[in-house]
């Protein structure tokens, strides 16, 4: 059994559902990809700005500090001021990073507090160690001895200065990777969800490839293959389905197909109708160059006989008129033959009313013609059949329309009736002939 085909108002919900979906994928995705791309943005912005910079802080801050130690113990071990510039120029410096830093990393506590750890530690080693030594060296009273016995108290110092500055390197490494790794995690969302929308875009596309096909494409092959076999036969029907507008051009081809019928009756039985003349007036020419002359001798030679012959003159002048009455006969039979006798017309006003109904009812009426309608039809009965005709379909397409009607005129034993048969009733007039 043939599936049927979906109605318009169902082909247009899915061709809405489908043409919904995209616009929900469409929207969901560039709202998705917004978010993605802004927080993709914002992490390579604070790696680009905060972090990395930060790391690059962390290593200069712990060689500003190492400049100063390196400085203070070339002082110590020489006494020559210019060997202070070191220290002087680091000191400068972890000023100028340890504020920058400050800034890099005041979002993040743990950082606040290694960086405080910083502070503390420069301060106890500046304060315990390299301030005093320096001072007490210039006026150059501090000897070898003394130098060694505070040597050990200097390095412990620094040492804790130097693992506080790896901690906030540390920090500031474990930030930068961070927020890398949120930057890749965030370009991977980005890729599912592209992922995600191109296998939902393919998903719908095939949706909307099997729809289409299965409400245009089929529809419109069926009515191709459909139209093919009219052109071969044109006894075969129009399907008038599917869609509204392969439906409408279905009804327009079908409409074409009836009138095509018809015409083709009408040429078949005017050309029929034209042979039957021309045969008959081959007859009556045949007759009219042979009979009748040979008829017309014959009685030209008994009047000569009859001349000749007195006794037997009155018989042979009734044979004379006799031959003569078959003449006339055979004239006005002659030109009976010769005379076309015009048709009555019904066919062709038949055809007229439905023609003139095609724009009210929106298709073609078929038409069916049986018996012999032309010439013996009483003129009355011929335009009462016209007039109940075309008022009965005025009447159909003035109410629910159908969605075909079959008109056939039949005349048998007396009677000529005209029968109308719609969707839902059939009427039928008839009238004595």
């Amino acid at each position: 059994m043939r599936r049927p085909w979906p109605q318009p108002a169902t082909l247009r919900w899915q061709i809405q559902l489908l043409v919904g979906g995209l616009l929900l994928l469409l929207l969901v995705t560039g709202v998705a990809s917004a978010v993605v791309q802004e927080r993709l943005s914002t992490s390579r912005a604070r790696l680009a700005n905060m972090f990395r910079p930060a790391q690059v802080a962390a290593v200069a801050l712990s060689e500003a500090y190492v400049d100063q130690e390196t400085g203070e113990r070339e002082f110590l071990l020489t006494g020559n001021p210019i060997q202070l510039q070191p220290y002087t120029t680091g000191i400068r410096e972890a000023t100028r990073l340890r504020s920058q830093l400050g800034t890099n990393l005041r979002g993040d506590p743990t950082s606040t507090t290694l960086l405080a750890g910083v502070d503390t530690a420069a301060a106890a080693w500046q304060s315990g160690t390299a301030a005093p030594e320096i001072a007490d060296r210039q006026p150059q009273s501090m000897t070898g001895a003394q130098l060694l016995t505070r040597a050990p108290n200097d390095e412990r110092l620094f040492n804790t200065l130097r693992a506080a500055l790896f901690a906030v390197q540390d920090r500031t490494n474990q930030l930068a990777n961070a927020q890398l790794q949120n930057a890749n995690a965030t370009q991977a969302v980005a890729a599912r969800i592209a992922i995600g929308a191109t296998i939902a875009a393919l998903l719908l596309g095939g949706v909307a490839i099997v729809v289409l096909r299965r409400s245009l494409a089929r529809p419109l092959r069926a009515l191709v293959s459909q139209v093919h076999r009219v052109g071969d036969d044109l006894d075969h029907s129009v399907d008038v389905a599917g869609p509204t507008e392969i439906a409408t051009v279905a009804s327009a081809v079908d409409a074409m197909r009836v009138r095509l019928r018809a015409e083709i009756a009408r040429a078949t039985a005017s050309k029929q109708q034209l042979a039957r003349y021309e045969e008959a007036e081959r007859i009556a020419r045949d007759l009219n160059e042979t009979v009748v002359q040979r008829l017309f001798r014959t009685g030209l030679n008994l009047q000569s006989m009859a001349g000749r012959q007195p006794a037997a003159s009155g018989a042979l002048s009734v044979a004379v008129d006799d031959i003569d009455s078959a003449i006339r006969e055979l004239q006005t039979a002659i030109f009976g033959l010769t005379m076309r006798r015009e048709e009555d017309g019904l066919s062709k006003r038949v055809l007229d009313v439905v023609g003139e109904s095609e724009t009210s009812l929106g298709f073609s009426p078929q038409v069916g013609f049986d018996g012999t309608l032309t010439g013996e039809l009483p003129e009355p009965v011929s335009d009462d059949l016209v007039n109940t005709l075309r008022r009965i379909l005025a009447d159909l397409a003035a109410g629910e329309r159908p969605l075909g009607v079959r008109i056939q005129i039949a005349r048998s034993d007396g009677v000529l009736r005209l029968t109308v048969t719609g969707d839902r009733d059939s009427v039928a007039v008839d009238w004595p002939v």
